[in-house]
């Protein structure tokens, strides 16, 4: 069936309503919403007609509900990984595994559940489903427990940013002491400037580098919201929190993070400590988090 004619090399060429289709489909996976009402009745009936489409292999609702539990195992583990199921669940797995980046989880389970009750079962993979396929004209007007919007475009708006490896440098800190260890202060490492605010979120990483964000710097990456998994969602982590200081001297650390859960059985808040010691602090120098808390 020819549809539509495309103009190449001062050139008429027919195109098939397949190639129109796909044409608009890529558009979409490259992070282009695809605005159906640009396309006729009769091309948006066809397009959905067509069946298996391109990007994605459809498969059974039992296989892609496996698919998700092994998601779930993949992420739950010891202290300093995703070990947040038993109060969040998939919401977790959702949040390291979005495709989109960081959208707001709590709402994306919400898309999640009619993603499960949808009858007949699309056979779409979750993000698939919810981004390109059967569910991307679906708009929640509902809030999450916190107050996020559900809506689709705050939920690309309100989004938490997560870094890249070069991004992730640039965050990376030192940590000077003076008067003899009983001051502190956080230094970025590229830039020899002081962390500016000291009301942080931070992570301790597997490669013994304190990662630092000031939360008045969030605006600056489109709006994104503060989260200890932005510096990288899903791997593991040592430990991740806030810190709270004053124009660049640290005064408090806060391990307190239900993503890596860094406080179990008070081990990581141990090695942390530690680790900073063995960097000069003095104990008394920095207020920690009691094991109890």
């Amino acid at each position: 069936v020819l549809s539509a004619l495309s103009f190449k090399d001062g050139q008429l060429f027919p195109v098939s309503i397949e190639d129109q289709c796909d044409t608009e489909n890529a558009a979409t996976l490259n992070r282009v919403l695809w605005n159906e009402k640009n396309m006729d009745n009769a091309t948006r009936e066809m397009c959905n007609d067509i069946g298996e489409r391109w990007w994605v292999k459809k498969q059974s609702e039992e296989s892609l509900m496996k698919e998700m539990d092994q998601m779930y195992n993949k992420y739950y583990g010891p202290t300093g990984t995703l070990n947040v199921m038993d109060a969040a669940g998939r919401r977790a797995v959702l949040q390291a595994e979005d495709p989109m980046g960081g959208r707001v989880e709590s709402c994306l389970n919400k898309y999640l559940i009619i993603w499960e009750e949808e009858k007949p079962f699309s056979g779409e993979p979750f993000f698939e489903w919810l981004d390109f396929g059967a569910g991307r004209m679906i708009n929640l007007h509902t809030h999450d427990s916190k107050g996020f919007s559900c809506l689709r475009k705050h939920q690309h708006q309100f989004r938490r940013k997560w870094f890249n490896e070069t991004e992730r440098e640039n965050l990376r800190v030192d940590v000077k002491t003076t008067d003899n260890g009983k001051s502190v202060r956080l230094i970025y490492r590229n830039s020899q400037k002081p962390v500016p605010h000291m009301n942080t979120d931070m992570v301790w990483g597997l490669d013994d580098e304190i990662y630092v964000i000031d939360r008045e710097s969030y605006d600056t990456w489109n709006h994104a919201v503060g989260h200890t998994s932005i510096f990288s969602a899903g791997p593991v982590k040592l430990a991740g929190g806030f810190w709270v200081g004053k124009k660049g001297k640290l005064n408090e650390i806060d391990l307190n993070s239900g993503h890596y859960k860094p406080r179990a059985g008070g081990y990581n808040i141990k090695l942390f400590q530690k680790f900073i010691m063995d960097l000069g602090v003095t104990p008394e120098a920095i207020e920690w988090p009691s094991e109890e808390e």
